[in-house]
């Protein structure tokens, strides 16, 4: 298998994954507004979101168009789990709060520690019926491996978008996780020093 530092020497520059939309509109949505993904180019009946990372997207297609001679189709279409599409994130609670909020939305899994896999997590359904399951590994060490960054365990106690009278706090300890992410990537460090 080759390594990550190789794949680019292999051509690989970058991932789409394609998720088949019965009910597009309510999935676009649910990507737009409850997960707050980025367009990164609309063709109309394919939307591309933004994911983490450099050159990773997520298309989000109406059902039936497909470059495939059989067109894939959704979760709900085919009556059973077809994909998993897992978000990293060190704010699993309140991305699970604002996504159960929405009507199209179904919860599967309130947040919780699965010591089995190591990883704080919760599972939810979007309009097509894809299992979205959000997580955070539990290994500060395992996270910054996947995410390219440290954990911030305090930030699942605070809103997205901060606000109110704790606002300096708030941002205090959002930066004082970025330092730390800084701090665990020595390629940054002399960067930061000529700047």
């Amino acid at each position: 298998m080759a390594s990550l530092a190789a794949m680019s020497t292999l051509g690989t520059l970058g991932s789409i994954t394609f998720l088949y939309s019965a009910t597009f509109d309510a999935s676009r949505k649910f990507y737009e507004e409850g997960l707050g993904l980025p367009i990164r180019s609309n063709k109309g009946a394919v939307v591309f979101y933004a994911l983490p990372g450099t050159a990773c997207s997520l298309g989000v297609v109406k059902e039936g168009i497909s470059a495939a001679q059989t067109p894939p189709c959704s979760a709900k279409t085919a009556g059973r789990d077809t994909v998993m599409l897992c978000l990293l994130t060190d704010q699993v609670d309140n991305i699970h709060s604002r996504l159960s909020k929405m009507e199209a939305c179904e919860e599967v899994q309130k947040p919780q520690e699965n010591t089995k896999f190591g990883i704080y997590n919760s599972l939810v359904r979007d309009p097509d019926g894809y299992l979205i399951e959000l997580q955070q590994f539990l290994d500060p060490a395992e996270q910054r491996l996947f995410t390219g960054r440290a954990t911030n365990t305090s930030s699942q106690l605070l809103p997205l978008a901060p606000s109110g009278p704790d606002v300096a706090g708030r941002r205090a300890v959002a930066l004082q996780t970025e330092l730390c992410a800084i701090a665990d990537r020595p390629e940054l460090h002399e960067t930061l020093r000529q700047h």
